[in-house]
């Protein structure tokens, strides 16, 4: 991205950051990549933390669950025992929410396959296409391409793929991601329309 339109303050109102969408005002283009992030990373953050005033983004649910379901009640909400704390106020729609969590699912009581067989690898990304975007790992999809084309490879990726839910962790890799900002109508580099 070269250029970002946003708000520009006039003598007679300010620049509502928050709401781009409904500024009546004039726009201003920033064009120098350091000043661009600003104001893209604002407008982001405000997109991307839409949740954090619903139940389960913060007070007593989010602290009972925590952000990586690493609290003392992301494991009874698992089991369907998750108990409310005498005195708890929910809204009456967040509370049917933890009840539908707390049925037992039939599905649950299924083993879940853990394992990417190496057929599975193959039928995959036989079918992607190869100027689909890669992965943090910079790897081009036609590494993965060329390796379903052959046993050997395609099994070594499938128990890689595999590692994860085998032994129950999350790649260092799968938890950072890359958004590129790109301009929703060619020619409208304004804040609201990336």
């Amino acid at each position: 991205m070269s250029r970002v339109n946003v708000p520009a303050p006039t003598t007679t109102s300010l620049p509502s950051a928050n709401y781009p969408k409904t500024w009546p005002g004039p726009w201003q283009s920033i064009t120098d990549p350091q000043q661009i992030a600003h104001p893209v990373a604002a407008v982001n953050k405000k997109q991307y933390n839409q949740a954090e005033v619903t139940p389960f983004g913060s007070g007593y649910l989010a602290d009972q669950i925590g952000l990586s379901a690493d609290k003392p009640g992301a494991k009874p909400i698992l089991r369907g025992t998750f108990i409310l704390e005498d005195g708890t106020q929910l809204l009456r729609e967040t509370k049917d929410v933890l009840s539908y969590l707390n049925t037992k699912s039939p599905f649950l009581e299924q083993p879940f396959p853990v394992t990417i067989e190496a057929k599975e690898f193959q039928a995959t990304y036989r079918i992607v296409k190869e100027k689909t975007s890669s992965s943090y790992s910079s790897r081009h999809v036609g590494h993965y391409k060329a390796a379903a084309s052959d046993d050997t490879p395609s099994s070594l990726h499938s128990i890689m793929m595999s590692l994860p839910y085998i032994i129950g962790f999350s790649p260092t890799c799968w938890q950072n991601i890359v958004d590129v900002m790109l301009e929703k109508d060619k020619g409208n580099p304004k804040i609201h329309h990336l």
